[in-house]
């Protein structure tokens, strides 16, 4: 039975509408730009809503502080700014399954 439910006429509509939204909703985030800043402005990030990185600003101030700093002050700029945008990701495709008057998928395992 749960197969004949599955794979019936109109749950067959829905699963396409749901790809076509997903869809959309992938070109959108890819067109997202999501800031983290940290240290007052010293480092700012940008990433798309894929998580992929468009700009890195690193003020005087960082450069200042030595290599190793740097490094370190870049570092955990870098994984607050993947950590946001993953975040908006999830928020983003919860909100379409709601809308879609679906559950949303497990989230993935931290």
């Amino acid at each position: 039975k749960a197969a004949k439910d599955m794979f019936n006429p109109e749950m067959m509509k829905k699963y396409s509408e749901v790809g076509v939204k997903v869809q959309q909703l992938q070109e959108e985030l890819q067109q997202t730009e999501i800031e983290c800043s940290t240290g007052e402005g010293a480092i700012v990030i940008k990433m798309s809503g894929t998580q992929m990185p468009v700009s890195v600003d690193v003020s005087d101030q960082i450069c200042g502080m030595g290599a190793d700093a740097a490094g370190a002050e870049l570092t955990a700029a870098l994984k607050q700014a993947h950590a946001k945008s993953g975040k908006y990701a999830q928020e983003r495709m919860a909100q379409l399954y709601t809308d879609m008057g679906l559950t949303s998928p497990a989230a993935p395992p931290a």
